[in-house]
């Protein structure tokens, strides 16, 4: 497995927000995370990120435990994420935002741009290219050079993917992307993950639109009040009682 999740728990002060969780993700695998609002979702990915450290359990990532660690370093080891509120400069091109993203597969330092100005260019170029392939990967090739904050939503959210993807993550977190996006939209995230899985990236999907959950997971985890209710196929999902007494009145299991 790529990543295994033992009995985490997250306390904050007197109230569990996570209780003994446990799941697993394998190498080239959507896993759609569901739930209620407030059952635990986003607590759960911003431990496996490190914005949150584990009142208890373990997370394993390729074999090691990375409970604990910095946000930076869980980055530098290939696990990213995006966030339910897409976070873009609006003033930068689409190209521009994953530009800045991608200064982290730079390697020159100071002293080459004085010692080996060729260096820094092939460098300079290498990233451009890099950039503007990650961008064609999520389809947004024909929109380099739109400001950010024009983008339409699936755009934007599109544009989000392409600042992770264009680090090369091996495991991505994706926090609500289909939150908003039309019909049409929503298709088009849906390729967008099969290309990424096809890529051989891994993928844990927060969502609560069913449409998209139900399409392109492989396995789906159901969390409530912060406890995990039920695992399996999306079709053993859909028919799980429990699953459908959480959701009742707040959600369409599709």
């Amino acid at each position: 497995m790529l990543l295994e999740v033992r009995d985490l728990v997250k306390d904050f002060g007197g109230l569990r927000a996570v209780n003994d969780f446990s799941f697993s993700i394998a190498e080239r695998e959507v896993l759609g995370l569901i739930g209620p609002n407030g059952s635990g979702k986003t607590t759960c990915i911003n431990m496996l990120t490190g914005y949150h450290k584990p009142t208890a359990g373990k997370i394993i990532y390729n074999g090691e435990e990375i409970q604990g660690k910095k946000p930076w370093k869980i980055a530098q080891m290939g696990i990213l994420r995006t966030y339910q509120r897409t976070k873009l400069f609006p003033t930068l091109t689409a190209l521009e935002n994953v530009l800045y993203a991608s200064h982290m597969q730079g390697k020159s330092g100071t002293l080459d741009a004085v010692f080996q100005p060729r260096r820094i260019t092939e460098e300079r170029q290498s990233i451009q290219v890099m950039a503007m392939e990650a961008l064609e990967f999520v389809g947004l090739g024909g929109h380099f050079h739109e400001f950010a904050a024009v983008l339409s939503a699936g755009h934007q959210r599109a544009l989000a993917v392409a600042i992770a993807v264009v680090s090369k993550p091996r495991l991505l977190f994706l926090d609500e992307p289909a939150a908003g996006l039309s019909l049409g939209e929503g298709r088009k995230l849906i390729a967008l993950m099969q290309r990424l899985k096809d890529n051989g990236t891994s993928v844990l999907l927060v969502d609560h639109d069913m449409r998209v959950i139900m399409t392109v997971c492989d396995r789906i985890v159901v969390l409530d009040y912060g406890s995990k209710i039920a695992e399996g196929t999306p079709e053993e999902v859909r028919a799980n009682e429990d699953v459908i007494r959480a959701y009742m009145g707040s959600a369409d299991l599709g």
